[in-house]
């Protein structure tokens, strides 16, 4: 029935983009757009029986019905413990980099429950597993960018070192956001970091081409190579 239901969302174009780059390892995807599957969920959530729709009613089959899964337990008014035990589960499960970083989206104890989050997560910056490492940096990047958070965030980067392409990726990518949000703050951190040369110049590389700087800004960025 709910696959049924998700097969009449489905959106052509959203998923010609998606699987543009969506590995062939991955789960089948339905095409179904994150922001149709949050209202979904939203559905669901309102029944009392929403426990048994992630338990009996959705299959790990398709890559909507495990982001579904987690937009569920993410808006669910759960106790926080059950809500990051079901996660951690959860985790062993991600297969793509597109689930990974949907999933990190649908982790709204974030934003109620910061503190918790953060002890949640710390540990999996550690993680050789790519895609473990990468929820937490991709979380970090959601929901820790912000002036409250930001100091922490880019001192939580510094010592994050990628086990995976994955994760690598993922940093570079944090460090752009924070760039684009808080530019001093992040450029001082990116001069005292102990980054590896290459890895250091990446991550510059990533800034320089993003579309939403400009030339001045990616001058700055340029003086900052070694």
């Amino acid at each position: 029935m709910i696959k049924k239901e998700l097969n009449a969302l489905v959106d052509t174009e959203y998923k010609a983009r998606l699987l543009q780059d969506y590995p062939a390892e991955g789960r089948p995807v339905i095409g179904v757009p994150f922001n149709r599957l949050r209202e979904f969920s939203l559905e669901f959530v309102g029944r009392k029986d929403w426990r048994e729709i992630v338990d009996k009613q959705l299959s790990e089959e398709t890559f909507e019905e495990m982001v579904l899964q987690a937009l569920i337990i993410g808006v669910a008014k759960n106790k926080i413990r059950e809500t990051l035990a079901w996660f951690a589960e959860y985790l062993q499960k991600i297969d793509t980099c597109q689930l990974c970083d949907a999933s990190c989206l649908a982790f709204h104890p974030a934003v109620e429950y910061p503190e918790e989050t953060l002890d949640f997560i710390r540990p999996y910056l550690e993680s050789p597993e790519g895609f473990e490492q990468r929820f937490a940096i991709v979380t970090l990047l959601d929901h820790f960018i912000t002036l409250d958070a930001i100091d922490q965030t880019l001192a939580l980067f510094a010592d994050i070192r990628p086990a995976t392409r994955y994760a690598q990726e993922a940093l570079a990518w944090g460090y752009e956001v924070c760039f684009l949000t808080f530019q001093q703050k992040t450029i001082y951190a990116l001069r005292k970091s102990n980054l590896s040369y290459n890895y250091f110049n990446s991550i510059l590389d990533r800034i320089q081409k993003s579309p939403r700087i400009s030339e001045s800004q990616r001058k700055i960025v340029g003086e900052l190579r070694r």
